[in-house]
């Protein structure tokens, strides 16, 4: 995965495309494999008598990478809440009965409340979702927003928010029936004799045996029509005086 985001796409082989004739499941796999160091969650309930929160670790999960968005799309919702309902949602690894009662005063707990605070996010997201379905999230048909990356708000466990923002790195989308075509953001020069790269997106084709540059022509109209299936997102960072920090 993290070969994907770094490649030197300028040394491309012919020989790699059939390592991409079905990226999706690729990155899937990919995003899988990659420890969930960064992610750390801490579930949180409040009392209700004398207001103390009681407060459980889950345990990490190595697929917390990869994200499935299947039929939770909802024309009522976003992209950004779509991930923090599904970091939200994940189960507390803990019996029911660990989580019950107030470690202060006994009482018991309330039993549906549940907050979520996290320490780190992944660096990395792997995110599936529909394709061409008519109920998908409206942002998710907004070139803008997967061209352009999400920024996420979360509870940290010092109880401030903060919003971690997400910069899309590459992206899948359906060319026909079992045709994929992967597009992956890469800085490159215009020219032989240029001195600066710019910053754009290469379509790798499998089946084509081919990888051309792309532009908004040609991703703006798959988006619009809920055909891409795949986005990969990495965490985005400032430098600063002090080195490198979350931005």
């Amino acid at each position: 995965m993290l070969a994907l985001i770094r490649a030197d796409w300028s040394k491309f082989k012919k020989e790699d495309h059939a390592r991409y004739l079905n990226p999706g499941d690729f990155w899937q796999f990919a995003a899988k494999g990659l420890p969930s160091v960064s992610f750390d969650p801490i579930k949180k309930k409040t009392c209700t008598s004398c207001h103390e929160s009681t407060c459980y670790q889950t345990s990490q999960d190595i697929d917390v990478n990869s994200i499935e968005l299947y039929g939770q799309a909802s024309s009522q919702g976003t992209f950004p809440h779509a991930l923090n309902s599904w970091f939200k949602d994940q189960d507390i690894q803990k019996h029911k009965e660990n989580f019950s009662t107030c470690s202060s005063c006994n009482n018991e707990l309330p039993f549906s409340q549940k907050t979520v605070m996290l320490d780190r996010l992944p660096h990395v997201l792997c995110v599936g979702m529909n394709t061409g379905e008519k109920d998908s999230l409206p942002d998710l048909k907004d070139p803008n927003t997967v061209l352009g990356g999400v920024e996420l708000k979360f509870e940290h466990i010092s109880g401030e928010e903060r919003s971690v923002k997400y910069k899309t790195v590459a992206l899948v989308y359906s060319g026909g029936p079992s045709h994929w075509v992967s597009a992956v953001r890469v800085k490159y020069q215009k020219t032989a004799t240029s001195k600066t790269a710019v910053e754009g997106w290469l379509g790798c084709d499998g089946q084509k045996d081919s990888c051309r540059e792309v532009n908004g022509r040609t991703l703006n109209p798959k988006i619009n029509s809920g055909a891409v299936a795949r986005v990969l997102l990495n965490r985005v960072y400032k430098e600063c005086e002090n080195g490198m920090y979350l931005k």
